[in-house]
C-alpha cells in the first residue's frame, strides 16, 4: 500500500491511497482533495506521485461517474467492470 497527503502549510488539503504488486498492476483506492484547491493541480499530483511509487505500469481508479472528467485527462482506455456490493 502506498498513501499520501498533500498539505498547504498546517492543512492537508488532499490525499491519495493506492494498493498494487509492485510491478504491473496497482488499484487507486482513494484520492481527495479539498474543494479551496480542486483545479490546481493537486489531484493530478497525488495521482501522479502514489502511482510512480506504487512502481505499476497500469493503475485503475475506482471512480464515480462525477469524476470521468478528471480522469479524462489521464491516458486512459475505458473498460467495463463491476462493483460487488454485498446486501
Amino acid at each position: 500500500m502506498t498513501a499520501l497527503a498533500a498539505v498547504d502549510g498546517d492543512k492537508v488539503v488532499g490525499a491519495a491511497q493506492a494498493l498494487g504488486d509492485g510491478l504491473v498492476q496497482a488499484y487507486l483506492a482513494l484520492l481527495v482533495v479539498a474543494p479551496g484547491v480542486r483545479g490546481q493541480g493537486t489531484g493530478r499530483r497525488l495521482v501522479d506521485e502514489v502511482m510512480r511509487r506504487t512502481g505499476a505500469k497500469r493503475p485503475d481508479p475506482l471512480a464515480e461517474a462525477a469524476a470521468a472528467p478528471f480522469y479524462d485527462r489521464f491516458p486512459h482506455r475505458r473498460m467495463s467492470g463491476y462493483r460487488l456490493c454485498p446486501g
